[in-house]
């Protein structure tokens, strides 16, 4: 597992609010580097309350703990089949 910096044009010291889109980033990134206290974080996953013990870095719980995040996990793709209003009729 390597944690390589994000790169981009950009850079954001900190963050009130952090979303995850691809949930195999958590193994790829740092991705609540600069969140802060009491922030928010949202994964979109398929991830079970199970999965979240193993899938999660130790590292990535520890923070949502520490800084007391506000963690979200949203399966953002069985919310758009189960609601198909998204489709061209």
């Amino acid at each position: 597992m390597v944690r390589n910096p994000i790169q981009s044009t950009y850079l954001i010291d900190s963050a009130d609010y952090i979303a995850c889109h691809k949930s195999k980033y958590v193994d790829m990134y740092d991705l609540l580097e600069g969140i802060k206290d009491n922030g928010i974080f949202v994964l979109n996953s398929d991830w079970t309350l199970e999965d979240m013990e193993t899938k999660l870095p130790a590292a990535m719980r520890r923070t949502i703990a520490q800084k007391k995040l506000k963690f979200y996990n949203v399966d953002a793709v069985k919310v758009a089949y189960r609601d198909r209003s998204w489709r061209a009729h």
